[in-house]
């Protein structure tokens, strides 16, 4: 048995996470490579946990892209796990976090 509970176990309502999210919200700075080019953009912090983000922003991006959010001085890295549409005209991104630098002077 996982810490986090069984992995028998069925999801509920489609959630597939084993850690909890929190609130979040602030702005923050998107760049994304996709193997050739980096976009960039802006995008606003949606949520957190122990290892991942979600960011709403108007960046296109596909799972397995890397992925930089800039929030303040801190700088997390990870891996775009999706990008989804939403009613706003945007994306909602989730990525999963590999590293992050807090109080990074640029």
């Amino acid at each position: 048995m996982s810490p986090h509970g069984s992995l028998d176990a069925p999801w509920r309502g489609g959630e597939r996470r084993f850690l909890p999210r929190f609130a979040a919200s602030g702005p923050c700075r998107l760049s994304v490579f996709d193997g050739v080019d980096h976009l960039q953009g802006e995008g606003v912090l949606r949520d957190v946990s122990a290892n991942g983000l979600g960011v709403r922003s108007s960046l296109h991006c596909l799972p397995g892209m890397t992925i930089q959010v800039f929030i303040g001085a801190d700088i997390v890295l990870g891996e775009v796990r999706h990008c989804t549409p939403n009613s706003e005209g945007t994306y909602d991104i989730g990525m999963l976090i590999e590293t992050a630098w807090s109080d990074v002077r640029r």
